[in-house]
C-alpha cells in the first residue's frame, strides 16, 4: 500500500468515524478552537495529480483568522470559518490567486494530536474528495 493511499484511507475512515451523517455543526465557538492555532506545514496531494505541493496554514482562532499559502502553486487566500469544536473545524476555501489553485473548497481540519492535525478537501457539494495532507505544527 503506498503512502498516499494510506493517507487517503486514513483520512476517509477517520473523517466518517467522526461524522455519522453529512449534517455539519454550523456552530462557532472559538474557545473551544485554540488547538489549531499556530503555524502548520505539509505536503498535500491532489487526488488526481501524481505530485504533492508545499502546503501552509496559519490559524488563530481568537481572531478568527485563517489563511493558507501552496507556495510552489503562487496561490493561496482565507479560510472562512463555519465550525469549530475541540477536534475539528470546518471552512470554505477563499482563494485570492486563482490562475492554477481552485476556490470554494470545503476544507475538514482535524486534531491527530498536538503535533499533527489532517487537512482535507472535499468539492463537488461534498461528494468527492479533492485533496488531503497532514500537517505539521512549526
Amino acid at each position: 500500500m503506498t503512502i498516499k493511499l494510506m493517507m487517503f484511507v486514513l483520512v476517509i475512515f477517520g473523517f466518517k468515524a467522526n461524522t455519522p451523517s453529512n449534517n455539519f455543526p454550523s456552530s462557532v465557538d472559538s474557545s473551544a478552537g485554540s488547538w489549531i492555532d499556530g503555524n502548520w506545514e505539509g505536503t498535500k496531494f491532489q487526488t488526481n495529480a501524481d505530485k504533492g505541493w508545499k502546503t501552509i496554514l496559519v490559524a488563530n482562532s481568537k481572531t478568527k483568522k485563517f489563511t493558507i499559502q501552496y507556495p510552489e502553486l503562487a496561490c493561496g487566500g482565507t479560510l472562512e470559518l463555519i465550525s469549530i469544536d475541540k477536534n475539528r473545524a470546518i471552512f470554505t476555501e477563499k482563494i485570492k490567486e486563482k490562475e492554477v489553485c481552485v476556490d470554494n473548497g470545503y476544507i475538514i481540519v482535524t486534531l491527530v494530536d498536538k503535533r499533527y492535525i489532517s487537512f482535507t478537501c472535499l468539492r463537488d457539494e461534498k461528494t468527492r474528495l479533492a485533496s488531503y495532507t497532514t500537517l505539521t505544527k512549526q
